[in-house]
């Protein structure tokens, strides 16, 4: 099968959990040898790859998402009519608005929740984007059965074109690392997220400065970028480390008391089961997907409720919930691999092509 991929968003340097998703199935696409891979993109989105790539890059000279759009939406259309595909993927609700007959066009939503956090830009954008990419789309995937019912019932299209694929777990986080250079406290709670204000750090804040504890309060993730929209929070009292790699969280996750993650709304939610396939006990939002997901290996709060997220913390102080909590997270992990994600990504592209 001969596989185009919107690879346009793969040129940011702090990929967030989406982008991730998208670099993570392309990965396993390129070692499938029954496929042929074209990315199309900025040449820098090959630094996720090892492999030999096929990579179209004409007329992208600049790595600007802003200028990417405009590309994706001229050149794209046309290098894919080139390249005799049989599917056009696109990861990121990334449909170029022009229909073609030469090949299918199957397209990845994680979530249509456009009022929850992004930049008041990016939140222009997915209104518009989403919509009218659904209609030049032959297949609709996404990842988890809350947001096939809200893409559903919010871009009103039959259910039987949208398909779920849960997002996998990479392998690195089922496995041992070697101690990093990071310094970390002996005890902290962690977060993971960008500066999104769905991700909720300033509840997650206020509640940490209600506890009875010495426990430090440690920040992981990306703080930049057209596509958040900037939550103000004091980080004086907490440890901010910013973006890290792959392997930098494995550890930091490994070492952490408890994860910590208040999201207001997640379409599948990747840091929850990273730390859970680490043995990290989390607690996390009763809202969106994140219970589909989790299932019983999680602490439950109330994103909007500060009494309700501090009340949570407390299981730091309860050494018996935290170990349930690790055992039942580690089994929960395991139902997420991104091999099995990809065999059913390439099951919908098959079916496009019948």
């Amino acid at each position: 099968m001969n596989i185009g991929i919107n690879a346009r968003t793969f040129s940011i340097n702090s990929p967030a959990g989406a982008i991730q998703v998208g670099i993570q199935h392309t990965k396993n696409l390129l070692k499938n040898m029954g496929t042929k891979c074209t990315l199309y993109g900025h040449p820098e989105g090959q630094q996720w790859f090892d492999t030999n790539l096929r990579y179209q890059s004409q007329f992208f000279p600049y790595n600007s998402q802003s200028y990417g759009v405009i590309w994706e939406r001229s050149v794209l259309p046309m290098l894919a009519a080139l390249d005799d595909l049989d599917v056009l993927f696109c990861p990121n609700a990334n449909v170029p608005p022009l229909g073609s007959n030469a090949h299918q066009t199957v397209v990845m939503i994680h979530h249509v929740g456009t009022e929850h956090g992004h930049s008041s830009i990016q939140r222009a954008y997915r209104r518009i984007a989403i919509p009218s990419g659904v209609q030049y789309a032959d297949k609709v995937v996404t990842v988890s059965e809350f947001s096939k019912k809200k893409i559903v019932e919010e871009l009103q299209i039959d259910e039987s074109n949208v398909h779920v694929i849960y997002n996998g777990v990479d392998d690195i986080f089922f496995n041992d690392v070697k101690e990093t250079n990071i310094d970390l406290p002996d005890d902290f709670i962690l977060f993971v997220g960008s500066t999104d204000e769905r991700k909720n750090l300033s509840r997650l804040l206020a509640a940490y400065k209600q506890l009875n504890s010495d426990i430090e309060l440690v920040v992981v993730g990306a703080q930049n970028g057209i596509a958040f929209g900037k939550e103000q929070v004091d980080r004086s009292e907490i440890i901010n480390l910013g973006y890290v790699s792959e392997r930098e969280l494995r550890y930091i996750y490994e070492q952490a008391t408890l994860l910590a993650y208040p999201s207001l709304y997640e379409g599948f939610g990747l840091p929850p089961v990273e730390a859970a396939a680490c043995g990290t006990p989390v607690l996390t939002s009763n809202v969106s997907a994140i219970p589909e997901i989790m299932g019983e290996a999680a602490e439950y709060v109330d994103p909007l409720d500060v009494t309700s997220i501090r009340n949570g913390l407390d299981i730091i102080h309860d050494p018996e919930r935290l170990t349930e909590l690790s055992r039942k997270g580690k089994k929960q992990a395991k139902k997420y691999t991104w091999e099995k994600a990809t065999k059913r990504l390439m099951k919908v592209f098959n079916q496009s092509t019948r």
